[in-house]
């Protein structure tokens, strides 16, 4: 199971843009780096007013003067320092992220950037271009797909227990804006409202769902058809069901919604081959349906002597006792660590464990191409 030694004490330098005290998913970013002790927080950008980052600096343990006013100066700052940092996570809203990786790839950091990546296709693929030119590996925190259970079903696909998938139903159903008005949208949803690429749903959760497929399968989506809702508040996407066509003309379906009354955060996938099913729920992490043909329903648990070695070098603790989000995001971090620290880490393409920039930029493709089918009342095509 994943530990938390340390190799001569030696963790690496990171600093963060973004997530400040009162943002959540800042909060989740931060307890996963530190999780298994690869990384040291060390300098950071955490709020546009300096005043208000240096004293949320100060109760991460931050000195002063590793702060900063931006990204631009952390970047040109820590690249002297002989304890720089040489890892930077990017947790702002998606609009700002081009730019922001861009100036730390120039500067050959290593970059982690939240999701979506980046608003267009032509952002993503300069960046890719970049970070492939520099030879840094690019980490796009899709995290859950760190879950044990998550690898586990990917390697029963991977060797054909299910037999040939035939059908991929993913889904991923919230809540959050049911009842919401144009008057209380703004302090709901904050930057969300008004900035979500294109589609609030789709950016926000559909790229998860998408990604999620994708990654458990090992097959890629070839084309969409979607039929995207307003329920609540005009011009705010939030409710999304597309038919999937895999590549070898394996079908999916994939819904996401903001207006799903009750709905917490129902990640689910329901993936089903010639030979067996399996199902797995986020709400439920640490077990996952296997029904195969002709035999009784099994319950797989996370850490059990069933699962293989790499849902076991997912976990931290033994069966029986629950992991869940900090743990599968802190697997993300991890893993992404353990490539860095590498004699020769490199730009990688695919990874069977971090997401990297070409996932990031799939994302962008599903949600362009998605509202294009929308709009157009056709399947399109994801290039």
């Amino acid at each position: 199971m994943r530990r938390d030694y340390l190799e001569k004490n030696n963790r690496i330098h990171i600093g963060i843009v973004g997530g400040e005290s009162a943002s959540s998913i800042g909060l989740a970013h931060r307890i996963a780096l530190r999780m298994d002790g690869r990384y040291k927080l060390s300098a950071g950008v955490f709020s546009r007013n300096l005043s208000k980052s240096k004293k949320i600096a100060e109760k991460l343990g931050i000195c002063s003067d590793r702060a900063y006013k931006d990204y631009r100066e952390m970047a040109n700052k820590e690249k002297i320092r002989k304890d720089g940092i040489s890892v930077v996570s990017i947790i702002t809203p998606p609009s700002s992220h081009y730019e922001i990786c861009k100036k730390f790839l120039d500067l050959k950091y290593n970059v982690i950037c939240d999701k979506p990546l980046v608003p267009t296709i032509k952002q993503g693929i300069n960046l890719r271009s970049i970070a492939k030119k520099k030879n840094i590996p690019f980490c796009v925190t899709y995290n859950y797909t760190g879950y044990p259970l998550v690898r586990e079903a990917k390697e029963l696909i991977k060797n054909k227990l299910l037999g040939n998938i035939l059908n991929i139903n993913i889904e991923y159903l919230q809540g959050h804006i049911v009842g919401l008005n144009k008057k209380s949208v703004k302090k709901a949803l904050g930057w969300r409202s008004r900035n979500s690429c294109d589609s609030l749903v789709l950016s926000e959760i559909g790229t998860h769902a998408f990604h999620m497929a994708e990654f458990v399968t090992g097959l890629k989506v070839s084309k969409v058809y979607a039929d995207i809702k307003t329920n609540f508040v005009k011009n705010i996407d939030d409710n999304a069901n597309v038919l999937l066509r895999f590549e070898k003309n394996i079908q999916g379906f994939l819904w996401v919604s903001f207006s799903t009354a009750g709905g917490e955060s129902g990640l689910k996938f329901r993936i089903n081959g010639s030979k067996g099913t399996i199902e797995w729920l986020q709400d439920n992490p640490n077990e996952m349906k296997l029904n195969l043909q002709n035999k009784p329903l099994q319950i797989i648990t996370r850490g059990s002597a069933f699962v293989g070695k790499k849902a076991t070098e997912a976990s931290r603790i033994s069966k029986g006792h629950p992991e869940g989000y900090f743990e599968a995001f802190a697997n993300i971090y991890s893993e992404y660590a353990d490539f860095i620290k590498k004699k020769k880490p490199r730009f990688i393409s695919r990874s069977d464990t971090f997401p990297t920039i070409d996932d990031g930029i799939r994302g962008i493709k599903f949600i362009q191409a998605a509202k294009k089918s929308n709009k157009l009342k056709k399947w399109i095509n994801i290039k």
